[in-house]
């Protein structure tokens, strides 16, 4: 973002203190501020509304990443509080600038960490990801013996063996489960979303085939500005599975769609993509 809005003064001393090692350079910059403007001072500095920290003037491709800040100067009046604007006069800011530089790229190609999916990415976000498998029961009658071994030699059965399976085999199938987290939301609106907890996308979706992603739900935590506004960052809670999730075994051991007896879907579809349950209006933006 541009600077900070409220009035501040690069103080004289100590002069920018400027560093550099392999991982980029770092600055130190002091500055000076009403006790009253501190904590938006640094709310804006490092970017916490928008998620665009302020660029160093002297450096743009250096920007906000950390900020300490001591006050200073009592007021005549006195007083014990400490809430901005009173007891003190003004307050130093230290506010640290730093550039990212990559370090050179290992053999191979990788996706960005900070996207779940890098062809379709959600500003001031983050993820976490759990890969696992799932148990799936095998239908008594769908095995036999196979004719070959695992090297590729015959397999001979003895007469007499029983055949594999008595329904209470299971083969395990791969899943995953998804905690998307927008960040820096200004409110959610459960009336958009309430109706798609349970379903399944409706399209492909992170590379994904339709009816095999389900919306498992939201939650949400809030944090407060120094000025009392609230920001809420909210999670959103999903589950893939490699098979879909209207698909059963048949007694033949092949995997098939299936309805209901009125010939509807157990799991509904809808459009579950994250932008359409918290949309753009209930996201932080420059200006509000």
């Amino acid at each position: 973002m541009s600077a900070p809005t409220v009035p501040y003064k690069q103080a004289a001393s100590p002069s920018p203190r400027i560093s550099a090692n392999l991982q980029g350079l770092s600055a130190n910059v002091r500055y000076k501020v009403d006790w009253g403007d501190a904590f938006t001072f640094v709310n804006s500095s490092l970017g916490l509304l928008d998620g665009n920290p302020w660029a160093w003037p002297a450096s743009p491709n250096m920007r906000a990443t950390s900020a300490n800040i001591e006050p200073v100067g009592h007021k005549a009046r006195g007083g014990i509080g400490s809430a901005p604007g009173e007891y003190y006069e003004s307050a130093w800011v230290d506010v640290t600038f730093s550039s990212i530089v990559s370090t050179p790229p290992m053999s191979g190609e990788y996706p960005p960490a900070t996207q779940f999916d890098p062809e379709n990415p959600i500003e001031m976000s983050s993820f976490q990801v759990q890969y696992a498998s799932e148990s799936i029961k095998i239908p008594s009658g769908a095995l036999k013996w196979a004719g070959t071994t695992a090297t590729g030699g015959a397999q001979t059965i003895p007469a007499g063996v029983a055949k594999p399976g008595n329904g209470s085999d299971f083969y395990r199938s791969p899943c995953f489960s998804l905690s998307l987290t927008l960040h820096n939301c200004r409110y959610v609106n459960a009336a958009v979303f309430a109706n798609k907890v349970g379903k399944v996308n409706q399209a492909a979706m992170w590379g994904c085939d339709p009816e095999s992603i389900l919306f498992d739900g939201v939650s949400t935590s809030r944090r407060d500005m120094s000025n009392g506004t609230g920001i809420l960052d909210v999670t959103l809670n999903y589950k893939w599975k490699q098979t879909g999730w209207n698909v059963s075994l048949g007694t033949n051991g092949v995997l098939y769609r299936y309805a209901t007896q009125a010939g509807n879907l157990v799991y509904s579809k809808a459009d579950i993509f994250p932008t359409s349950i918290i949309t753009p209006s209930m996201r932080w933006a420059p200006g509000y």
